[in-house]
């Protein structure tokens, strides 16, 4: 199963009360899935900080993987996968 770790900048660290966690995914699952399921531990609150009601990034969102690279919401874990993803906010991006 891939694992991935979360870093949380700004408001979401603050919505989270926490700077990182680990989730394991399922092989197959997408960052779409993946930020699902981080709404769903963390509430309403952080949801709405990562999709919108359409199910796409929230405005602001910047989600970035370890060694750069900006993956789409349909990007896939693969097994064995590793990766670290770099959560910011949207007040730490800018408008």
């Amino acid at each position: 199963m891939p694992e991935v770790r979360l870093r949380y900048v700004g408001i979401l660290r603050l919505k989270t009360r926490q700077a990182q966690e680990t989730i394991q995914v399922t092989t197959g699952s997408t960052l779409r899935e993946l930020l699902q399921e981080v709404g769903r531990r963390h509430g309403r609150q952080v949801s709405g900080l990562l999709l919108n009601e359409r199910g796409y990034l929230a405005d602001g969102l910047l989600v970035l993987l370890e060694g750069g690279g900006r993956p789409d919401l349909d990007w896939i874990f693969t097994d064995n996968a590793q990766a670290t993803i770099l959560v910011l906010s949207p007040m730490m991006v800018g408008g």
